[in-house]
């Protein structure tokens, strides 16, 4: 993981540049992770057609499960890991796991006073 900038924002909007180790993935590599989540779900609900009772509902459930599990993992476009920064509600220094980037806010909460704070990536390069 590399060490990249970003910010952190409270609810009122007060900034905090932070340092943040980041692990970006490329659209290539995040739609052949996501096909082929697919394509394995649809091969283990094949895998069901055999079975008795199970095979009326798991040939089409697990690929429809499958299918939004690769929705999911195509929308993340970076891993972060540690974030280290100074918390901007009471100042305190803190070392904060992150956790996968997508087009949804990742939110983080400082250790000593609970406040929550979104976590602010630049947009890199496909």
């Amino acid at each position: 993981m590399a060490s990249e900038a970003a910010q952190l924002r409270t609810r009122d909007g007060t900034l905090v540049p932070v340092t943040a180790e980041v692990a970006r993935r490329s659209s290539s590599m995040r739609a052949l992770r996501a096909g082929g989540l697919f394509v394995g779900g649809v091969l283990l609900g094949a895998a069901f057609i055999p079975v008795p009772g199970i095979h009326l509902i798991a040939p089409w459930l697990i690929p429809l499960l499958a299918l939004f599990i690769a929705l999911y993992v195509n929308r993340i476009v970076a891993m972060v890991g540690t974030v280290e920064g100074t918390c901007p509600s009471c100042d305190a220094a803190m070392s904060i796991d992150g956790g996968p980037v997508s087009d949804e806010a990742l939110w983080l909460r400082c250790p000593s006073c609970r406040t929550p704070l979104e976590f602010l990536l630049e947009a890199g390069d496909d």
